[in-house]
């Protein structure tokens, strides 16, 4: 069984930004999780309803996992292999993190998972920030963001 991944927190040369990097981090994640609520209810990037799946994947996606939308899951690994991959006071990079999604077969090569994510945004633009993800992270900052007293003479 893999390792257990850890977001790797850094301190950056020069900060530009009042939160920490397990802010930073913290922040990563609930946009994170808003992308992957946002692509589970079958919404693109344009936060437009993704064009329907082709007949014959659609009846056996609706057979074997019980929906037959273009959602970015089947197995559920690929949205558990996105992590924030790191983190400091000035960005938080999410990401898939490294390793084999597909091992192939018949000599086609291995498919890791960022690959898999790059040829699903091919086919429909669904992995990256919309609209309303941008305002739910915007949301997120501005609910904790410090309030700075300064006194007025």
């Amino acid at each position: 069984m893999a390792a257990k991944y850890q977001t790797k927190i850094k301190k950056a040369r020069f900060v530009h930004s009042p939160f920490s990097a397990q802010q930073m981090a913290e922040f990563g994640q609930g946009l994170l999780d808003h992308i992957w609520d946002r692509i589970s209810a079958g919404i693109t990037t344009d936060d437009a309803p993704a064009k329907p799946l082709r007949p014959g994947y659609a009846k056996f996606k609706q057979r074997k996992y019980g929906n037959s939308i273009r959602n970015l899951q089947a197995s559920g690994r690929l949205r558990r292999s996105t992590k924030v991959l790191e983190a400091n006071q000035n960005k938080a990079v999410i990401g898939a993190t490294p390793g084999l999604h597909t091992i192939g077969k018949m000599g086609r090569s291995a498919i890791t998972f960022s690959g898999v994510l790059t040829m699903n945004n091919r086919k429909e633009r669904q992995w990256g920030v919309s609209d309303s993800n941008r305002d739910h992270v915007v949301g997120l900052i501005m609910d904790d963001q410090p309030i700075r007293a300064q006194q007025v003479a």
